[in-house]
């Protein structure tokens, strides 16, 4: 694979996940729910990695990246899909636990590949292009949730937002 490939895969999976962050908080107000429970639902994207983290780290060494990346990749469609096929609140907390549980594989295991795709002289370069492409999902995440929101809905939103880490 090239670094090339590589960082267009972070850019799309990067999109998914801020648009996930975007459109989550918005469906929970159009829910009705709570400021209390939106901090909760936001903060559930962050619990998994935080336990989750040093293990991911374990299994990419032990595995190598395909395998992990293709699951963390995969997980974090699944987890788009959730609130889509059962729109509600406890779908928004599924959702965001599987996705911060997916997410933190892939992050590893793209950090990783980015290293081994690198040598000495292309290793500052590479990691700030990724650093670059990051906030390129970040925006771009942002960007597209709040469109497909305003054309689409959140449900369908999610179903969008699903369909990009099969790209």
């Amino acid at each position: 694979m090239s670094i090339h490939v590589a960082l267009v895969i972070v850019l799309v999976n990067m999109t998914a996940f801020r648009a996930s962050r975007v459109v989550i908080t918005l469906f929970a107000v159009e829910l009705g729910v709570s400021q209390l429970f939106i901090g909760t639902l936001v903060a559930m994207y962050s619990v998994f990695p935080m336990l989750l983290g040093v293990y991911a780290g374990k299994l990419t060494d032990r595995l190598g990246v395909r395998a992990p990346l293709i699951g963390g990749t995969a997980g974090v469609g699944v987890g788009l899909l959730v609130p889509y096929l059962f729109p509600g609140i406890v779908a928004l907390y599924v959702s965001a636990s599987i996705i911060g549980a997916s997410w933190v594989f892939y992050n590893v295991c793209v950090q990783n590949l980015i290293g081994m795709l690198s040598d000495a002289e292309s290793r500052a370069r590479n990691f700030s292009n990724f650093g670059l492409v990051m906030a390129g999902g970040s925006f771009f995440g942002s960007l597209l949730s709040g469109f497909s929101i305003d054309h689409f809905g959140h449900a369908r939103t999610y179903l969008h937002l699903a369909l990009l880490p099969l790209v």
